[in-house]
C-alpha cells in the first residue's frame, strides 16, 4: 500500500523525491520484516528450512535481504551526488516490486 502511495505521489508532483514520511515507514517495515524473519528462525531453529512452507521461508528471507541491501546502499552513496545515487537506489528499487509478491503469501494464510 505504502509503495502504491509513494508512487502515485510522485507521479502527482512530477517528481523522484518523495516526503520523509515515506521514507521512515520504509524503514519501519524493513525493521519490522527483518524481527519477523529473525523471531520465526529463531522460534523453528532448523526447522525454518526444512517445515512444510520451506519455499515461503526463503522468499520471506530474500525479501528480507533486499530490503537490507537497500538501505544499506542508501547509505553508503554519498547525498552530494544525486545522480549517482539516483541510479543506483533506481535499480534497487525494482526489488522493491518483488516484495508486492509477499501479499500473495499473506493472502494465502488467509485463505
Amino acid at each position: 500500500i505504502t509503495l502504491g502511495l509513494q508512487i502515485d505521489w510522485q507521479a502527482r508532483h512530477v517528481t523522484s523525491e518523495t516526503p520523509p514520511v515515506f521514507r521512515t515507514i520504509e524503514v519501519f517495515f524493513c525493521i519490522t520484516f527483518t524481527l519477523e524473519v529473525v523471531l520465526r528462525a529463531l522460534g523453528y531453529r532448523w526447522e525454518f528450512f526444512a517445515r512444510q512452507h520451506v519455499l515461503w521461508h526463503l522468499f520471506d528471507c530474500f525479501l528480507v535481504a533486499t530490503q537490507i541491501l537497500e538501505e544499506v546502499m542508501r547509505l553508503i552513496v554519498p547525498d552530494n551526488d544525486a545522480n549517482e545515487k539516483s541510479s543506483v537506489t533506481s535499480n534497487l528499487s525494482v526489488l522493491r516490486v518483488v516484495r508486492i509478491l509477499r501479499l500473495i503469501r499473506v493472502m494465502r494464510l488467509m485463505r
